[in-house]
């Protein structure tokens, strides 16, 4: 009997390149984590509320990845890094924007102060107009005919008012929008919740709920538009300046050829001149930093790829000997898109064994000049052998070729080579 199949290979131990991404990757995801820390303790997260959220979930994705993706987990987190960038730059912003919103109400409120002030040297003193109109809160809701719902009664669910005001922020793809947005969304959120509590139907509160959505998010969307027309230039210089500084230490941490590096080198010196260049926007420093990143992920990613085959083809190579085969020496063929490593191994009896390797996770084997059933009995204590010694696990199989059992010892061998030429 004989059998030509081909597989998916996988690692299940991380090779000693993926240690290194992964070492390196749990390095910058602490920095990262460190970053957030800091922006709970000196209250800027609180400026970026529903993103800082966002960039802590995505944070905990990224720690349980590191393990089994590390290279998933380093791109993500890469991309990460210059979300956080951004989004500390606009708290700051938006922090300085409110303290300076402060001190000019304060200025007003003493000038007003001071103009009362002689006002009430010069006439009779007056009640304020809000003590005159005062009236208990929520009597006009009252009067209306809206009431409480009775003692023992069931409180209606408002989660879809939640999952519709988490939903509204989601689409919000600028975080200052967002933050304009977020006030009057939680204000909505409470005052409808409160009206379902008095018993007011739900056909009227969602009615509500989207007449308002469209309402905040327009008010919202002009508010953003002018305050980045204000302030947009002098934030990009500075997260253009921060995210060149880290992409530099990535930049020196890579393993990736000299080539590669030269590129992203002269991408991150563009990064830098994005600092003082006239007009710079959000689009073109988003489109910079995945240049210089994208060239030296591509690389660290070939190199795994060989590193990982390399593991797999010398498991392939020291399994057929422990099943007594006599091993040739490991070949690799390169030839257009086609890059195979084959080993050829025989036994004195005269059975036949090939197995070929590719950098992109496939493994193709064939088994032939067996007699019997010893051909299946081969097959599954090599695939043995690569699960439980090597930690090389085949699946997706499938069957290329397979002949009955060989009735004769003198029928004549298959060509192998013939083989090589179907398939590559």
């Amino acid at each position: 009997m004989s059998e030509w199949s081909i597989f998916t290979y996988e690692v299940r131990r991380l090779s000693r390149a993926e240690q290194r991404v992964r070492d390196r990757t749990l390095q910058y995801l602490q920095r990262n984590e460190d970053w957030i820390r800091e922006m709970h303790a000196n209250g800027l997260a609180q400026y970026v509320w529903w993103d800082v959220q966002a960039i802590e979930w995505e944070l905990a994705r990224i720690a349980q990845l590191l393990d089994t993706d590390p290279f998933e987990a380093r791109d993500l987190n890469k991309a990460l890094t210059g979300r956080i960038v951004q989004v500390r730059a606009y708290a700051k912003r938006l922090r300085a924007e409110e303290r300076r919103q402060e001190r000019e109400r304060a200025r007003r409120a003493t000038r007003r102060q001071s103009a009362a002030h002689s006002a009430e040297l010069q006439q009779e003193p007056r009640w304020p107009a809000s003590r005159r109109r005062r009236e208990r809160p929520g009597a006009k809701r009252r009067a209306r005919g809206t009431r409480p719902a009775p003692p023992g009664q069931a409180q209606p669910s408002t989660e879809w008012i939640d999952q519709a005001v988490q939903d509204a922020l989601a689409e919000m793809n600028d975080l200052v929008e967002r933050d304009f947005a977020y006030d009057d969304l939680m204000d909505l959120a409470d005052s409808l919740r409160s009206r379902a509590g008095r018993g007011e139907s739900e056909q009227t509160l969602r009615r509500e709920l989207e007449t308002q959505l469209r309402t905040i998010r327009h008010r919202a969307q002009q508010a953003a538009a002018a305050w980045h027309r204000e302030n947009d230039q002098e934030i990009v210089a500075e997260i253009a300046t921060e995210l060149a500084e880290v992409r530099a230490q990535e930049l020196q941490d890579a393993e990736a050829r000299a080539e590669a590096v030269a590129r992203a080198t002269r991408q991150l010196e563009q990064l830098r001149q994005l600092a003082t260049a006239p007009g710079a926007s959000l689009e073109k420093l988003r489109e910079l930093d995945a240049t210089v990143t994208m060239e030296l992920d591509q690389q660290e990613k070939e190199t795994l790829s060989e590193e990982r085959r390399r593991t797999v083809v010398r498991a392939v190579w020291e399994t057929l000997g422990r099943l007594g085969f006599v091993v040739e020496q490991p070949v690799r063929l390169v030839e257009g898109d086609q890059d195979v490593v084959i080993v050829r191994a025989r036994r004195p009896r005269g059975e036949q064994a090939e197995v070929k390797v590719t950098a992109t996770g496939a493994l193709e084997y064939c088994f032939d000049q067996y007699e019997g059933r010893a051909c299946v009995k081969d097959i599954d204590s090599f695939m043995q052998l690569l699960d439980q010694v090597y930690g090389i696990a085949l699946s997706d199989k499938r069957v290329l070729w397979q002949n009955p059992d060989r009735i004769q010892k003198g029928a004549r061998p298959r060509d192998l080579g013939h083989v090589d030429k179907q398939q590559h």
